[in-house]
């Protein structure tokens, strides 16, 4: 008997129709779904008269569910995963399933859909070189503190996916900790029926956040451009010139700076970000 296949499948990430076609042509041909929350699923399930066992995968499954979906396909079933919402292995386990599939020499084929992290970035009014994914910053001020000072060494935009309860903590981190001129990107509850999009200062982000929100959300920080105004005779700027040469990152260099100028982090900061890549 041949092994299955292991469809890893994009679903909505709010609305219901963005759905795609071949999304919903092989879900009904698969042999049972693997999924994060079955309730969820089941849903769009529903919605597009699709009737498929499902079976919980998430986070917290533990070693028994990755056998399962193995024997599953050793078994000749076809086997797809779906995560609540956008495409599977963004901050979820798909990945475990790939890689066991690779190790046991079963077939994975990913069929693309929606995502969040895409979304965003289409709705962004600058074209960024490349920017960085950091997820799910965590909970708790200390630990969004930490997290807003490690965007801070980022010289490239940041996006970031966060719950509504912890959004007020974040922004006031950002604040504090990213560079003056920085920008923020808010999607929240992306193309569901209270879609809400701006693009604002870090100011503006605090103060949006204190009024409180519902839904998830995805956040892009977009650092302030070099500044062609930066003085070359500072020790500084020069310094941060000589280690982007070098190759040095962003997150290095103000780490490098920090050390040799004691108590000039908002100084070494401006020089790292007034020095293009």
């Amino acid at each position: 008997m041949a092994a299955g296949t292991l469809f890893v499948i994009g679903t909505p990430i709010g609305n219901l129709e963005d759905v795609t076609l071949r999304a919903l042509r092989t879900l009904s041909e698969c042999d049972v779904v693997f999924c994060e929350d079955t309730r969820v699923t089941r849903k769009l399930l529903t919605r597009h008269g699709i009737r498929k066992p499902t079976a919980s995968f998430h986070q917290y499954s533990g070693a028994g569910v990755v056998k399962e979906v193995r024997q599953a396909l050793e078994d000749g079933k076809n086997v797809a995963y779906v995560t609540d919402a956008g495409m599977p292995g963004v901050a979820d386990p798909g990945p475990q399933l790939v890689a066991m599939c690779l190790e046991e020499g079963l077939a994975v084929d990913v069929i693309p859909g929606p995502s969040a992290l895409g979304t965003a970035l289409a709705y962004l009014p600058v074209q960024p070189p490349a920017f960085a994914f950091l997820a799910f910053p965590g909970k708790g001020a200390a630990k969004l503190k930490r997290f807003a000072e490690t965007m801070a060494a980022e010289s490239k935009p940041v996006v970031v996916f966060i719950g509504p309860h912890d959004f007020v903590a974040l922004a006031q981190a950002a604040r504090r900790a990213l560079p003056e001129g920085t920008k923020a990107l808010m999607c929240r509850e992306l193309t569901k029926l209270h879609q809400e999009v701006k693009y604002m200062t870090l100011a503006e982000l605090e103060a949006r956040a204190a009024k409180g929100v519902k839904g998830e959300l995805t956040l892009i920080f977009v650092p302030p451009p070099p500044m062609s105004s930066a003085q070359p005779d500072s020790p500084l700027a020069e310094a941060a010139a000589r280690l982007a040469k070098l190759g040095f990152s962003g997150r290095d260099r103000l780490r490098i700076l920090c050390a040799l100028y004691p108590g000039r982090k908002a100084e070494a900061r401006r020089a790292v970000y007034n020095t293009e890549d």
